[in-house]
């Protein structure tokens, strides 16, 4: 089925649009710090915490040089070359592309290049003011960005994103990997 032509296909970048390696990362703390672990992570993820202080809590929470947890992170900042062709094609076919994540401001800038980013119509990330997802006012800020297209497709891994996309009037889909998403949007006439 043919989508309008008023679509945007907004991505989630964490799990979605970068190999998410955070699990690998806190596999190296010791079993009973993992909740304390993976707090750090959230807190990082979210943008309460640069990566200078992220990397300092890693290093005193597992006990491994500074140059581990870097390596670590740096490994972890790797975009899915997948998933960013089917960036390219969405964005090649004429459909609107968003990027909506929980993901820092400051690792969006590691994670894209300036001519990735522009192909994105539509930056909405996590703040003090906007929250995280699922909050409705992270998708209310979604729709304005997009405005006046009006038909927004979300591929994020997250059931609790989806299932708030859906309560906002959007279609979404959950990301497992990139063939099926592929796949769906080759399903609703977007690819």
């Amino acid at each position: 089925m043919k989508q309008p032509a008023a679509s945007v296909v907004a991505f989630d970048c964490d799990g979605v649009l970068y190999a998410d390696a955070t699990q690998r990362l806190l596999g190296l703390v010791p079993l009973p710090k993992q909740q304390a672990a993976s707090d750090i992570d959230a807190a990082y993820r979210h943008g309460y915490i640069d990566a200078a202080e992220y990397t300092r809590q890693l290093v005193e929470l597992t006990g491994l040089s500074q140059e581990r947890i870097t390596q670590e992170l740096s490994a972890e900042l790797a975009l899915d070359a997948a998933m960013m062709d089917i960036v390219r094609q969405v964005y090649e076919a004429g459909a609107g592309v968003a990027l909506f994540s929980n993901a820092s401001r400051e690792k969006i800038m590691q994670l894209f290049s300036p001519e990735q980013i522009a192909r994105f119509e539509a930056v909405v990330l996590t703040s003090p003011e906007l929250g995280i997802k699922p909050a409705a006012t992270m998708y209310q800020a979604l729709q304005r960005a997009v405005y006046p297209k009006t038909h927004i497709i979300l591929i994020d891994d997250s059931p609790a994103n989806i299932t708030a996309a859906a309560e906002h009037g959007m279609v979404g889909h959950q990301h497992t990997e990139a063939q099926t998403t592929r796949q769906y949007l080759v399903d609703l006439g977007i690819l």
